[in-house]
């Protein structure tokens, strides 16, 4: 009896375990047709295809694009003089004095002209502008790629996370299989148990994961300016990497001189020194020349014959030229502590970012070269002594947990990295097409 009693209890665990791991099998099953179903249709698409597609497609940059040609067009409004006046006058009833005059028409044309090189002055201030609204459009792109490669390394890290975790419920059904094998039926209800725990805990990440990558896939199609919901699918070797800068006097150099919120702040100091010469030019009188024809109410020519004008302003109030020259000077002396305080901050960051990607580069290292293969021997020696002896079990699972856990670590390192670089490069400003860079 006690023999029967034994059988039917190995049985009812065996039976238990095998409804068990089918359970897990058909929902793993479910879930990586559902992910699979999210993009489906979608054809792998390259970081460069999408820089292509983003730099004539994202609104951002077509709006710092139209700005920089709308300060272009304005350059030849400034350089230009101001509109001729025409004047017309009648005079219907005039006083018993003027009498003569009933009727009479005048006519008046006249044309204010600047002096003091004004107008060329404020041309170069407009050519000031453009190139700070160039700037703009540089930086903007700089911002947009940056955004567009952060975006694209996430969805691939996202996607190889997945299929790691795939990987491990895969490994964990093999564990159910020697489970299942084992003849120690309290020992078999009790890992089945924990195995059924790391499942359930595998599912709750791979939803938790398939549901930052809509937000991410969603980020990115908006920043090419497409459907929300479009299925992407990001192409290339997810796990290569290239080494990091080895000069971190380069790097600021190059920051020095690519980097176009420097060159905005350049501009911008340069266009606060004209501000300062067109304040004292301001001080000159301006010319406004006219002529006015005189004609009798038939409309032929009067005998007092044409006149010719000529006016001049007076800006002969000095607490107002004053004024306006010494508000010129504080804001030339803000412009030039602003591009200093831009140059310190590139600097700053530009040193932050060095040191991040270095230690990101040796955490990749230690993973690839120490952690993950130690780790994989262990899982595999743990799996081949399970399958011998029964007690070994517990051992294998944590190998496995630990073995899963440095493969998304290193995975994650990977990502950080590479978005990383792709901070330093919108930070050197390395990152501008070729096309996008020119003047």
């Amino acid at each position: 009896m006690v023999i029967m009693s034994g059988k039917c209890d190995r049985s009812r665990y065996t039976l238990l375990a095998i409804v068990f791991l089918l359970s897990g099998l058909c929902n793993g099953m479910a879930q990586e047709a559902t992910s699979t179903a999210g993009v489906s249709g979608a054809v792998p698409e390259t970081l460069e295809q999408l820089t292509r597609i983003l730099l004539p497609n994202n609104p951002d940059i077509s709006a710092a694009r139209e700005k920089a040609l709308a300060a272009k067009e304005r350059i030849a409004v400034e350089k230009s003089w101001a509109d001729p006046m025409l004047g017309f006058m009648v005079m219907p009833d005039p006083t018993p004095d003027m009498e003569m005059l009933s009727g009479a028409r005048n006519t008046v044309i006249s044309q204010m002209i600047p002096l003091g090189g004004q107008k060329r002055l404020a041309g170069r201030m407009a050519r000031s502008r453009l190139q700070m609204e160039r700037a703009g459009l540089s930086s903007e792109i700089l911002a947009q790629i940056e955004g567009l490669k952060i975006t694209f390394e996430e969805i691939s890290y996202l996607d190889d996370a997945i299929g790691i975790i795939r990987e491990n419920r895969n490994t964990l059904d093999q564990i159910a299989a020697i489970a299942i094998a084992s003849e120690s039926p309290p020992a078999l209800l009790s890992e089945i148990q924990r195995i059924q725990t790391q499942l359930a805990q595998i599912g709750y990440d791979e939803a938790l994961l398939q549901e930052l990558r809509t937000a991410e896939q969603a980020r990115i199609n908006s920043l090419l300016n497409r459907s929300i919901g479009r299925p992407f699918v990001p192409a290339g070797d997810g796990l290569a990497v290239e080494p990091p800068p080895a000069s971190l006097s380069l790097l600021l150099g190059a920051g020095g001189v690519d980097q176009p919120q420097i060159k905005m702040a350049q501009a911008a100091a340069r266009m606060a020194s004209q501000e300062v010469s067109m304040a004292r030019k301001e001080r000159t009188p301006d010319l406004t020349f006219g002529w006015s024809q005189q004609r009798n109410r038939d409309w032929r020519r009067d005998d007092r014959g044409d006149t010719i004008i000529l006016d001049f302003n007076m800006p002969i109030w000095n607490g107002k030229n004053r004024g306006r020259i010494q508000e010129a000077a504080h804001k030339r002396a803000e412009a030039g502590a602003r591009l200093q305080a831009e140059r310190n901050r590139l600097a700053s960051d530009i040193c932050a970012q060095f040191v991040r990607i270095q230690n990101l580069w040796r955490t990749i290292r230690i993973y690839e070269d120490t952690l993950l293969p130690q780790a994989a021997h262990a899982l595999e020696v743990a799996q081949t002594v399970s399958r011998r002896q029964e007690a070994q079990l517990p051992e294998a699972l944590e190998s496995q947990a630990v073995w899963l856990n440095f493969k998304l670590a290193h995975r994650r390192a990977l990502a950080d990295y590479r978005q990383g670089l792709a901070r330093l490069d919108t930070l050197t400003g390395r990152a501008l097409p070729a096309e996008e860079a020119k003047p």
